[in-house]
């Protein structure tokens, strides 16, 4: 008996292993984490203290669903140091915190592999093969990008990514009234965790006032944009100028991932700050734009709800002004979604961009010139962990001080200077899987061409499900 499940699960087993314990918590004792990481930790030293957040640091400071689940977190660190205290010595509190990340991760692979394989054809979803499903899973968990973000970069992108991908699976898949207003809740709870994903409030609810009575749309509004409101007024009574920065995007400076850079860097300062003060405006309006379209394919029935999701968040992250590395996590889901399932060759061109953008930034490039290491390092984590940095290769480091001395700029440090050149090829990858979704449009979905209800059948297809509810 034993045997037979080790020979047929004997890969999978294997596969989760390797994508959990070396890739994530091995690695991620060793390297601690970049600034976020260091972010994080200061703002468990703040709710140890029971200091307020919002106006006693001086550290970005994100919706409060973070550091709710993070209070949580403490409390089950404290629980844990008074039954295993050698073992929480040797855990440390940063590996215990990036615990939580890997939970979400793991959620999201577990909710991909349980979707494909119900997105598959009826009979093997009558008879759904289990070890499929694990390797589904790990293979996610596998991927670069995912084990990179959250294992050395150190970062929460996990919670909200979940919340949103699952909101949206479940309003594809799931036809009951209790599964609409879950997923309406999801997403106010991913709007919570980071401010951008209140967008996607207005295409899942006009889902699903299109499908269900108004009552159960109205319901699913409040459920929405409630958290977000009620989470962000006291933010923003507590310090208003912190909101402001909360709604902004950071990362690399300049607008469109960088553009505003590459101006600086071939033309001049002046033509960067018109380029970013631009993609700003660009942003709201085209954003605006396209959530309004989305909601009229959606209502006209000429869109499923997963591909106005996905049109979204593509759309979203194209038109961003600036975003940081970490950011990209989001879309990962979605892209291995639209590989697995829809076998969308962009969507596959997106995921090798990303997993080489970042094992090249995290990996292979050093993060700093004057103390090149593999892996972007933590030496204030390091510390702890009495391991010493791998340095770089001689070469390496003389070819990137040589490229810098070359086309170095006032402003434009090594830094900035190797993200933008390994992020914008990225944003072109985006731009061309975004306009390949546009083009889907007009001839139905891969996913399930039945879902796409032509305009008249529109009250035919909504008295059918009130009757049915």
């Amino acid at each position: 008996m034993t045997g037979r499940i080790w020979r047929r699960w004997k890969y999978p087993i294997l596969m989760g292993a390797i994508a959990i314990v070396p890739l994530r918590l091995c690695l991620g004792w060793a390297l601690g984490g970049t600034s976020d990481q260091q972010g994080y930790m200061v703002l468990w030293d703040l709710i140890e203290k029971h200091r307020n957040l919002y106006t006693d640091s001086d550290i970005q400071v994100w919706p409060p669903l973070w550091w709710i689940v993070l209070g949580l977190w403490i409390s089950f660190w404290h629980l844990l140091q008074g039954l295993l205290p050698s073992f929480t010595s040797f855990l440390g509190a940063s590996l215990f915190l990036k615990i939580l990340y890997y939970v979400f991760e793991i959620f999201i692979a577990l909710v991909l592999a349980r979707y494909i394989v119900k997105a598959g054809p009826e009979e093997a979803r009558a008879a759904p093969d289990h070890g499929r499903f694990v390797k589904l899973a790990c293979i996610f968990l596998l991927l670069p990008a995912t084990w990179i973000i959250t294992s050395l970069h150190g970062n929460f992108d996990s919670l909200p990514a979940f919340f949103v991908i699952f909101a949206f699976l479940l309003l594809q898949f799931e036809s009951s009234e209790t599964a609409a207003l879950f997923a309406a809740a999801l997403v106010g709870l991913a709007a919570m965790a980071r401010t951008f994903p209140f967008v996607f409030a207005f295409v899942a609810a006009a889902h699903t006032f299109r499908r269900f009575r108004w009552t159960t749309g109205v319901l699913a509004c409040v459920l929405c944009i409630a958290p977000s409101f009620l989470s962000l007024y006291p933010l923003y009574l507590m310090n208003p100028a912190a909101i402001m920065h909360d709604l902004g995007y950071r990362g690399i400076g300049g607008g469109w991932w960088g553009l505003g850079g590459l101006a600086r860097l071939l033309v001049s300062d002046r033509l960067s700050g018109e380029a970013v003060a631009f993609s700003y405006r660009a942003f709201y309006l085209g954003l605006s734009l396209l959530v309004v379209w989305l909601i009229r394919e959606l209502w006209l029935g000429r869109s499923d709800i997963l591909h106005a999701g996905l049109t979204l968040v593509v759309g979203l992250f194209c038109l961003a002004p600036t975003i940081s590395n970490q950011n990209l996590y989001f879309l990962i889901p979605w892209a291995f979604w639209c590989v697995v399932v829809e076998k969308q060759s962009k969507a596959r061109l997106f995921l090798w961009f990303v997993c080489v953008d970042m094992i090249l930034i995290y990996i292979v490039f050093p993060q700093n010139l004057e103390h090149p290491a593999w892996f972007q390092w933590s030496f204030d984590y390091a510390e702890a962990t009495r391991i010493s940095p791998i340095p770089s290769p001689s070469w390496l480091v003389k070819a990137l001080r040589g490229i810098v001395y070359l086309l170095k700029r006032p402003g434009l440090g090594y830094n900035p200077f190797i993200q933008l050149l390994l992020r914008m090829p990225v944003w072109v990858v985006l731009w061309i899987w975004f306009v390949s979704i546009l083009r889907q449009r007009g001839s139905g979905s891969s996913l399930d061409p039945g879902a796409r209800i032509p305009p008249s059948a529109r009250g035919a297809d909504r008295a059918g499900v009130l009757q049915d509810s």
